[in-house]
């Protein structure tokens, strides 16, 4: 009996030290986190703004301002909603603003869009009746893609 007592003791104490020894191994730091499409690198274009240039709108804001008087349009002669030509108004505006008016490609309006042109097309839109018909700009007043860019 007092050999199996020797031999507990004995095994315990060995699982107490491997188990110290265990929990005393340093334990080695994680390499950081590196997003899958490799580190950020801020684009140029991003970073700085275009230069202002007074009258001229940016292609960009042009095809949103655009964008908005189509769908506002739309919204008026009743071709947003449930079973419509667009279901919602996002729809409307993720349509428009992602065709990205070919009348108006960099290659036509590198230099941007002339505002007060823009402004009349834009009134023009919500002056327009809506039993006309409108596939592209130039089926809309004052918005010939020819005249509106610089």
């Amino acid at each position: 009996m007092k050999t199996r007592r020797i031999i507990s003791v004995m095994v315990v104490g060995a699982g107490l030290v491997a188990v110290a020894s265990g929990c005393s191994k340093e334990s080695e730091s994680e390499p950081p986190l590196m997003p899958a499409s490799g580190p950020y690198v801020p684009r140029s274009d991003y970073t700085t703004p275009p230069p202002v240039v007074p009258g001229v709108e940016g292609r960009e804001g042009a095809i949103f301002d655009l964008t908005r008087a189509r769908c506002d349009f739309e919204w008026r002669c009743l071709n947003v909603g449930i079973d419509r030509r667009y279901s919602h108004l996002d729809a409307c505006k993720y349509e428009f603003n992602t065709m990205g008016y070919n009348e108006l490609s960099e290659d036509r309006c590198a230099a941007g869009v002339d505002r007060t042109k823009l402004q009349r097309c834009v009134q023009s839109f919500e002056r327009l009746s809506c039993e006309q018909s409108v596939t592209d700009l130039g089926d809309v007043p004052n918005c010939d893609p020819s005249d509106l860019c610089e």
